[in-house]
């Protein structure tokens, strides 16, 4: 299980940083606005996958 615990970090950390640049690009919003939804969506992931790791066998 700690694999997956570490992949659900890797990810957590890698998928927002995509994102901000998408949503800079495309959506045109400040550096300010992207960097909080990217924070967010990072903090939404790493607690999100947490629970399922934990869920499906912990995280020892």
């Amino acid at each position: 299980m700690p694999f997956y615990a570490l992949f659900v970090i890797s990810a957590s950390i890698h998928a927002p940083i995509g994102i901000r640049k998408v949503l800079r690009e495309w959506a045109g919003l400040s550096y300010t606005t992207v960097n909080l939804l990217a924070l967010a969506l990072g903090a939404l992931f790493l607690v999100l996958g947490l629970r399922a790791v934990v869920a499906v066998g912990g995280l020892a």
